[in-house]
């Protein structure tokens, strides 16, 4: 990590420049008292890399990401940089808007546990990137809305919105997309983390 605050180091475009995906393919939510650490680490072969990834996980006996399959192109995830110049300080808010269709009393009672509670969040976005978000203060359910619609067309189901505050952004997952030895890779829609199973339904 960069302590000095120089930059060093541009931005290039180079080769395909429209092989980017927007939205998410899934989100996975843990309860932030189970994760007992988060570990960075270095770089991958074929590109230069000196920026901070996560290479590994910890977690209490029994604790786990728990997998929330999304409808396509209906959820996301946004984060924002808030600085006080005048203050010299500066903090990140992660916004996850995660939208469940279908309202029923099985999505009721786990968005009433996930409200009551401190999370920590990995998503998926569609470029096969792992983010986690919610490190280092959590995150919180802080608002819901449960609508029937009016036309038979219409959503019927849940919009929730998920947020934290942070001092640094949302860190992306050392994942097998970089590099064949990476610790974290996605099968069947699980995260797996050298080859072990950290998520489930």
């Amino acid at each position: 990590m960069n302590e000095n605050c120089l930059i060093t180091q541009g931005y290039e475009i180079d080769g395909c420049v429209k092989d980017n995906t927007g939205g998410l393919a899934k989100i996975y939510i843990a309860n932030f008292k189970d994760i007992t650490g988060v570990t960075y680490g270095g770089s991958y072969t074929g590109s230069t890399f000196n920026q901070e990834m996560v290479t590994d996980i910890d977690f209490i006996s029994g604790g786990t990401f728990y997998t929330i399959d999304l409808t396509k192109q209906t959820s996301s995830v946004t984060e924002s940089l808030t600085v006080s110049v005048e203050n010299g300080t500066l903090s990140y808010s992660p916004v996850i808007t995660l939208v469940i269709n279908k309202m029923q009393t099985e999505t009721r009672n786990l968005l009433k546990m996930m409200a009551t509670g401190l999370l920590m969040g990995i998503v998926q976005d569609q470029n096969e990137k792992l983010w986690l978000l919610g490190v280092k203060n959590g995150l919180d359910v802080t608002a819901t809305e449960n609508t029937s619609g009016v036309a038979l067309g219409d959503r019927n189901g849940y919009t929730i919105t998920i947020t934290g505050i942070e001092p640094q952004p949302m860190v992306e997952l050392y994942s097998k997309i970089y590099d064949a030895e990476a610790p974290f890779e996605v099968v069947n829609g699980q995260i797996l983390l050298n080859s072990v199973a950290i998520s489930s339904y």
